[in-house]
């Protein structure tokens, strides 16, 4: 994706390049969406039994 953008932006085709922008804005939101959560949760999971260890 960003080689098409700044390939288009290189010609000077500036809408098509803001098009794909949003795409790729797009799918860093859903990928931080998704893999966010996940991660966080694992974090959580890891945290809790890391204090359990400490605290016996």
């Amino acid at each position: 994706m960003m080689k098409y953008i700044g390939s288009n932006l290189a010609v000077g085709n500036i809408p098509a390049a803001a098009w794909v922008s949003c795409l790729f804005a797009v799918v860093v939101v859903l990928y931080g969406l998704l893999f966010t959560r996940n991660l966080m949760d694992l974090a959580r999971r890891r945290f809790v039994v890391e204090e359990g260890v400490y605290a016996a």
